[in-house]
Formats: structure tokens, C-alpha cells, sequence
């Protein structure tokens, strides 16, 4: 297993580590322009808060995970590699590069913090220095919280789109169209429905708030939530790859 893992995860952590040294130059030198931008110019009376890398690294993990492993999954079954495998080497090729941006995120941080620490009115966190510490200064502990926060949500956001890319695998033509405008339909009535019916759907609507109220209080349990809802959908998306047909190929 372990050697059968290692072509894989060299596959596939050199396509997220250069796709990600690229996505973390373009945010150093964004925030380098807005940092100069605001030294020349300054804040005047308004305050000015930057909070975009985490998600920034949210949204290229979720695109990543619509585009990756499908082609994950046909490379591995060429070099002979079975798609239990392969779907194994996928997760934690993830979950590394997940962890490296992180890091680098926090390394980013810190500098960009130290640098603006003499402008008062701008303020420079991350999506758990925003949602937990007001954006204040983060302590060596916060920043470790603050990396795993980061990584569990961009695990999540990569099982997300891997649910999308294996559903629309596995339909048909009408399947897909089917889908695709159920999707936003649902995505739409959902919260519709649940307010327009709370009454009837009122111990749902509870529930949801209270996952709600408990992760926007506490990062850890935000973190535990990301982590159950990325292995319930990775539990779904092994359901839906492990029948797929594979150019023909049998099933391993």
C-alpha cells in the first residue's frame, strides 16, 4: 500500500504545491500593493480590515477538488494503481498541501502584521482571527488554532467539490442536466422553506442553529464540524467512485 501510495501523492502534491506557490505569490503581492497603497495614501477615519487568504485558499481547494481527482483516478488506474488507492493517495495529498498553505498563510500573517502594526486603522488577520479575536494580534497558540482552522476548512471545502465532480460522473446526459438545475434550485427553496415552515421544522431549524451558535463560539468545535461533514462527503464520493467506469477498465 505504501508504495503503491507514493506515485500518487508525488502526482499530485507537485500539481497543488506549484498551483499553490502561484495562488500564495499572487496574495503576497496583492497585499503588498493594498499595504503601499495604504502607507501613500492612508485610511483617513475609516478602519480597513484584509481577511482574504483563508478564503481565498477555501475556494481554490474546493475548484481543485471539481478538478483533480478525476483525472486523479484515470492516472492512477495507467500507472496500474487500484482506485481505492489512488482515492487514499488524493485525501492525503489534501490534507498536506491543505496543512502548507495553511502554514504559509500564518507565515504571512505574522509579517504582514508586523508590517502595518504602525497604521492603526488598518487591521490584517484571518478568517479565525476575524471570527474569534476581532482581528487582534494572534499569540503562537492562536496561530497553531489558527493553521488547523484554516486546513479543516479548505479538507471540507476539497470534499465539496469532489462530491460535485464524481456525482455529474456518474450520471447520464439527462442525469446531469437534472442535477445541475436542481442544485441552485435547492439551494434557493431550502432556506426558504426552512423559514417560511419553521413551525413544522422547528426542531431542524434548532439543530442547525445550534451547530450554528456552537462554531461561530468555539473554533474547535467549527473545526470538529468541518472535519465530520468532509468524512460524511468523502464517505458518499468513495460510494460514487468505486463503480465508476474508467474508460472500460475492470474494477479493482
Amino acid at each position: 500500500m505504501t508504495m503503491r501510495l507514493k506515485p500518487i501523492l508525488r502526482y499530485q502534491l507537485r500539481d497543488y504545491l506549484s498551483s499553490g506557490a502561484v495562488l500564495f505569490l499572487v496574495n503576497v503581492i496583492l497585499f503588498l500593493a493594498a499595504f503601499v497603497g495604504l502607507i501613500s495614501f492612508g485610511t483617513g477615519d475609516s478602519e480597513v480590515s484584509i481577511a482574504s487568504y483563508g478564503f481565498t485558499c477555501a475556494i481554490f481547494m474546493f475548484v481543485f477538488g471539481i478538478v483533480v481527482p478525476r483525472q486523479s483516478m484515470r492516472i492512477g488506474v495507467q500507472l496500474g494503481i487500484c482506485r481505492r488507492t489512488t482515492f487514499l493517495g488524493s485525501l492525503l495529498s489534501t490534507a498536506i498541501a491543505a496543512l502548507v498553505l495553511a502554514a504559509a498563510g500564518e507565515l504571512l500573517l505574522t509579517l504582514l502584521q508586523v508590517m502595518t502594526a504602525s497604521l492603526p486603522n488598518l487591521y490584517v488577520g484571518d478568517l479565525y482571527a476575524m471570527l474569534y479575536q476581532d482581528m487582534a494580534v494572534l499569540t503562537p497558540g492562536q496561530h497553531l488554532i489558527s493553521l488547523l482552522f484554516s486546513a479543516c476548512l479548505m479538507l471540507f471545502c476539497w470534499t465539496a467539490g469532489c462530491f460535485f465532480t464524481f456525482l455529474f460522473w456518474r450520471l447520464n446526459k439527462i442525469g446531469c442536466v437534472i442535477a445541475g438545475i436542481s442544485i441552485p434550485v435547492v439551494l434557493n427553496v431550502v432556506p426558504a422553506l426552512l423559514y417560511y415552515y419553521s413551525r413544522p421544522l422547528a426542531p431542524l431549524v434548532s439543530f442547525l442553529n445550534l451547530l450554528a451558535t456552537r462554531a461561530a463560539a468555539s473554533p474547535w468545535f467549527a473545526m470538529g464540524l468541518f472535519l465530520v461533514l468532509a468524512g460524511i462527503i468523502t464517505l458518499i464520493c468513495w460510494l460514487l467512485v468505486r463503480r465508476a467506469n474508467l474508460r472500460g477498465t475492470p474494477l479493482k
